[in-house]
């Protein structure tokens, strides 16, 4: 009886150890983050509020929970009331490689009761901040800037269609059209931007390129001649697609204080097409 009597107190301290070394694991709540929204701005002009924003920066109860794509749904093991902070997040360069809390959208900031095994779903609804400085928005919707031609050829400019299947929003996009009679465009703003600021720079476009690579890039203006660097390329894509390019450091280390041209370059030379098109539509160079 005695043998029995230990042997279960035994089993007994065991099993309260284990408890103890091994408590269940706590429920966590859920966050799902739906895509953004972009809304309006009263107090600034910004154009198209067109946005991809493909991922989010977040934050609960002070916990850092990291990048995550959107939509997506994220568990947080903060319950009760609690703050949470949404960073929209973009493909820098179109690269997934270079992910980063874009400057000028806002910061989403919100409070929520947050349940175990409860599914808290949230939009973020973001704007351009008020301090975001617009030094060019071409929407093609009248005379555009593009008119600086650049390839020698009077046959391949900056064109606008008003063709209802060919515009991304609005009444026009530009256009662009190669052949093998007229196989190359370079073409940049007549408009020359101050944008030595020292802050955030981006590039932001709208684009539909099913035939060719494009390169879009800076011109920097020195006395009376324009030193172009077309360092930003966009693959082909069949169906409409919005890039944000960061010009940040190729502004800071160029230097050219006499300001820049915004240029973009494509051709057919070198490749197996005899004709290609590119739409292109809400061009924006936005800095702090």
């Amino acid at each position: 009886m005695r043998y029995i009597w230990t042997t279960a107190l035994m089993l007994s301290l065991s099993l309260s150890a284990c408890t103890f070394i091994d408590p269940p694991e706590p429920i966590p709540a859920w966050l799902q983050i739906e895509p953004f929204v972009l809304q309006p701005n009263p107090t600034i002009n910004e154009g198209s509020l067109s946005a991809n924003v493909t991922h989010a920066w977040v934050s609960a109860g002070g916990q850092v929970l990291g990048i995550v794509n959107v939509p997506s749904k994220i568990p947080v093991l903060a319950t009760g009331s609690q703050d949470i902070l949404i960073d929209p997040v973009i493909k820098a360069n179109g690269s997934i490689y270079y992910l980063r809390i874009y400057p000028f959208y806002e910061r989403i900031q919100l409070t929520t009761t947050l349940e175990p095994d409860q599914v808290r779903v949230i939009t973020p609804q973001t704007r351009y901040r008020d301090d975001a400085i617009f030094a060019l928005i071409e929407d093609f919707e009248g005379p555009h800037l593009f008119n600086d031609d650049r390839d020698q050829d009077p046959q391949t400019h900056m064109r606008i269609t008003t063709q209802p299947d060919e515009v991304f929003e609005g009444n026009a996009s530009g256009f662009i059209q190669l052949t093998t009679d007229n196989p190359t465009i370079e073409v940049a703003t007549e408009p020359v931007f101050d944008l030595l600021d020292g802050g955030k720079i981006f590039l932001e476009i709208n684009y539909r390129s099913p035939d060719i690579d494009i390169l879009f890039g800076l011109l920097g203006k020195e006395g009376d001649k324009f030193f172009p660097n077309y360092n930003y390329g966009i693959r082909t894509k069949a169906q409409w697609n919005k890039i944000y390019f960061d010009l940040t450091d190729d502004i800071l280390q160029s230097q050219f204080d006499e300001g820049y041209k915004l240029g973009i370059f494509a051709t057919l030379q070198g490749s197996e097409k005899t004709e290609a098109r590119v739409w292109i539509d809400n061009i924006k160079l936005v800095h702090f």
